[in-house]
C-alpha cells in the first residue's frame, strides 16, 4: 500500500519508500535525457560506461546482461547496436572461439566520458548537505543498497579494494599480477584492482578491506 498517500502519513517506511522511488524517477530522467542527447537509449548508456569501469575479465555480454538486469539476448541487442554505431568493438578468444569480449572503441570511450556527467544534478544536490549530513545519509544508503543486494534486485558492483575476496599484495614477487582475486582463484594485476566487478561481496566492516 505504499502508493497511498492516506496510508503513508502513518507508516514511515512506506513514506520512505516513497520518497526514494521519486528519487529513482528522477534519476531515470537524467539517464534519459543524457543519453538521448548522444542519440542514446539508456540502456546503450549504462552498457558503455559499465565496459569503461567494469573488471576487464567481465566485460562479455553475460556482464552487460548482469549491469543492466536484463537477458543475455536483450544484453546482445543492445551490444549489437553499439558495435553498428561503431561505439564497441568485439573480439573472440584465440583460445575459445565461443568467449567474445567487448571494448570500447576511441568514439565509444568519448561518448562514455561525456556520460559521466548524467548524475551531476544528483551530485549538486547531495552537495548542498553538510559533510555529516552526507555520512548519515551514505550510511542509511549502505544499509538500504545491502537489502537489495540481499533479495537479489542488485549487484553490489565495487571495487577490488571493498571486496571480501581480495587478497592485496598476495604474489609481492609477481609485479605483474601482485594481488590475488580469492573468487576467480587468480593474480589480479595493480590496475585491475580499480575496476567495478560483478561477483564482488562487500567485506564486513567497509571501513577496513
Amino acid at each position: 500500500m505504499t502508493f497511498d498517500p492516506v496510508r503513508r502519513t502513518q507508516d514511515l517506511p512506506a513514506d520512505l519508500a516513497m520518497a526514494l522511488f521519486r528519487v529513482g524517477q528522477a534519476l531515470t530522467l537524467m539517464v534519459r535525457g543524457a543519453a538521448g542527447a548522444d542519440g542514446l537509449s539508456p540502456a546503450q548508456a549504462n552498457a558503455l560506461l559499465f565496459l569503461k569501469w567494469g573488471r576487464p575479465g567481465a566485460r562479455n555480454v553475460t556482464g552487460v546482461a548482469q549491469r543492466l538486469g536484463t537477458t543475455l539476448a536483450t544484453a546482445s541487442e543492445v551490444v549489437d547496436t553499439l558495435a553498428a554505431k561503431g561505439l564497441v568493438e568485439k573480439t573472440r578468444s584465440a583460445a575459445d572461439g565461443r568467449v567474445v569480449t567487448l571494448a570500447l572503441t576511441p568514439a565509444g570511450s568519448e561518448r562514455a566520458d561525456r556520460l559521466e556527467g548524467m548524475l551531476e544534478p544528483l551530485r549538486q544536490i547531495l552537495a548542498g548537505l553538510d559533510e555529516t549530513e552526507q555520512r548519515t545519509l551514505q550510511q542509511l544508503l549502505a544499509k538500504v543498497v545491502a537489502g537489495l543486494v540481499a533479495r537479489g534486485f542488485v549487484r553490489p558492483y565495487l571495487m577490488c579494494w571493498q571486496c571480501r575476496f581480495f587478497r592485496p599484495f598476495a604474489h609481492p614477487a609477481n609485479p605483474a599480477g601482485p594481488h590475488h582475486c580469492a573468487f576467480m582463484d587468480a593474480p589480479l594485476p595493480a590496475d585491475h584492482t580499480y575496476f567495478e566487478c560483478p561477483e564482488a561481496e562487500p567485506v564486513s566492516d567497509p571501513s577496513n578491506p
